[in-house]
């Protein structure tokens, strides 16, 4: 079982940019006495483990391996004398920081080096282009996704930005930077999509129209999408009710429009009652500051007007906000709110219009225009009703176009793990947790998660990984070969071969039955032949083989951990 953690969302299952590249010295129990170095995990780009094997080839010896110590821990090893030898020489290992951390830091310094050896000869950090490099790019992979989607659909229609139709939308009230011009109190986000503004946006606009009509989408600013599903125990406040909630309102349009009803009749209520309050105080708040005097007060504290343990409270300020943008705005009348209902019937998406009003005292209103529900496809995301619209356009050809598609939402994933920090970080070298397992497999964990810091994990792009693999298969096929990969493995098996000395010889004496006794091939009658450790000084062969207990070597590179290296959670 894997014990990587993925935070941030399926980009980091599914991207192409970056690898991490794992390197450990850890304490390894073989299943059979001789081990090789040996690669696998090779398929995807950049993907690599050259970490020990178990090799059928065991030294005769009057016991097997097998019988002098095997993974249930009943081999003469572990019970004789009676006692957890295993565990003990663990225990050793761990007390052996002050010998390890140099050499941990040697290959750390080295690991870099060769990333970094690589990164110079690309220009640009290895030619990624940063998400956060363009104005206004979203950092979300599935905003991403629908803008790049919509690009295509303006390729395809001829329908962008500068035709006649959006040109009251080109509204700067619109899109102006949130942090330097918004009033304190509002949000420093704006609208996911601004239809007149955002490269793609003018795609999306016409297949909301395609999907939901003409009124749906006329003087509409853009749209708030999720990819959060419907359902009682859904994220999204719009989304949450039930198939039982469906039967009763007849149809799942109806039982949408109530739940979109209640929640805007709630928060309307709330405003209402928050105004009157401040009257009957005589408290004075100017016109321009009411929305995010109300917006605030939806906050989390004892005197919320919004309970914080439900997601109103975070809707109510959400939609202050933006029908407070649209108010400002001279062009715009209203914005679009999309809710997937996939997971309540399939396909199936719900699309709000709504605008701001002012009520009593002058406080902001929230206005339902318009609700629909329409069958998109899929889950009843954004980028499934783009492909469906897509497809049913006169003259596109569905096969090509759905390739087309598929190279899109790869090219959003990419995008989207290609912030500006961590693209700054390759070549960064911090420490990780990760388990070297009797098959040479590896799990790993790196940031916030990280407890043992047992191994060290650098950030690389994939081309990256992908040219030190191709420098590891050279040195298989012609050790002689000079480079960088040469002087840093040999660097690392010298390393573990040094540290596999210090613990044997630190291992001797320490717990029941960590005595000299088990040495391989130690002369004493009673116990000839049941030892599981090198005798004098341990060395690979120069075949690459390792023989008895010891500590082993490992290289791995993977999408794991990747997401730890985003500026934050990275510190070391």
């Amino acid at each position: 079982m894997s014990r990587v953690i993925y935070l941030h969302g399926r980009q980091f299952q599914q991207q192409n940019v970056f690898r991490s590249i794992t390197i450990g010295l850890q304490p390894f129990l073989p299943l059979t006495q001789r081990y090789r170095m040996a690669l696998s995990g090779l398929g995807q780009q950049g993907y690599f483990t050259l970490a020990p094997r178990n090799d059928s080839s065991n030294v005769p010896t009057p016991y097997m391996w097998p019988k002098r110590i095997n993974p249930e821990q009943s081999g003469l090893y572990q019970s004789i004398p009676e006692a957890n030898n295993w565990q003990d020489s663990l225990k050793t290992y761990n007390s052996m920081a002050g010998y390890a951390a140099p050499s941990a830091i040697g290959l750390g310094a080295l690991l870099s080096r060769m990333i970094d050896a690589n990164v110079s000869v690309r220009t640009s950090k290895a030619g990624l282009q940063s998400s956060s490099g363009a104005p206004r790019l979203p950092s979300d992979v599935n905003e991403i996704e629908a803008l790049l989607i919509g690009k295509e659909l303006e390729r395809i229609t001829g329908f962008t930005g500068s035709n006649p139709e959006m040109e009251l939308l080109n509204d700067p009230a619109l899109y102006e930077s949130a942090k330097t011009k918004r009033k304190a109190g509002m949000s420093t986000e704006n609208i996911d999509i601004l239809f007149g503004h955002d490269k793609g946006g003018a795609g999306i606009y016409k297949a909301i129209e395609k999907t939901f009509g003409k009124k749906m989408v006329e003087n509409t600013a853009g749209l708030e999408m999720t990819i959060a599903k419907a359902g009682n125990k859904a994220v999204k406040s719009f989304g949450r009710f039930t198939k039982t909630q469906i039967q009763q309102a007849g149809s799942l349009r109806q039982a949408f429009e109530n739940k979109v009803d209640q929640d805007i009749n709630e928060i309307n209520s709330r405003i209402a009652d928050f105004a009157d309050q401040q009257v009957k105080a005589k408290v004075k708040i100017k016109k321009e500051d009411r929305a995010a005097t109300v917006r605030a007060a939806f906050g989390n504290s004892a005197s919320a007007i919004g309970d914080a343990s439900t997601d109103l409270p975070k809707l109510a300020r959400e939609l202050i906000d933006r029908i407070t943008t649209i108010s400002n705005s001279p062009s715009a009348a209203g914005y679009l709110y999309q809710v997937p209902l996939g997971a309540l019937e399939g396909g199936m998406m719900g699309m709000v219009r709504l605008s701001a009003g002012t009520q009593k005292h002058g406080y902001p209103k929230i206005i339902k225009d318009m609700v629909s529900v329409e069958f998109v496809g899929g889950l009843g995301n954004v980028s499934d009703m783009l492909t469906q619209a897509g497809l049913a356009m006169a003259g596109v050809d569905g096969i090509e176009f759905s390739k087309r598609v598929g190279m899109l939402k790869q090219q959003a994933i990419d995008t989207a793990i290609a912030t500006e920090s961590r693209i700054g970080l390759l070549g960064h070298v911090v420490e990780s947790d990760a388990t070297l397992l009797s098959e040479g497999s590896v799990d790993i964990t790196v940031g916030a998660q990280t407890k043992k810091n047992n191994a060290l994990t650098g950030l690389a792009t994939a081309d990256i990984a992908q040219d030190i693999l191709r420098q590891i298969q050279q040195f298989y096929t012609n050790p002689q070969v000079q480079g960088n990969f040469r002087f840093f493995f040999e660097k690392l098996l010298k390393e573990s071969s040094d540290l596999s000395d210090v613990w044997k010889d630190k291992s001797q004496g320490q717990g029941k039955g960590m005595s000299e006794n088990f040495i391989y091939n130690d002369y004493a009658k009673a116990f000839r032949g049941m030892g599981v450790w090198t005798k004098g000084t341990y060395s690979w062969k120069d075949e690459q083989y390792g023989e008895n207990v010891s500590v082993s070597p490992f290289l791995t590179s993977r999408r794991a951990g990747v997401y730890a290296f985003d500026g934050k959670q990275i510190t070391k």
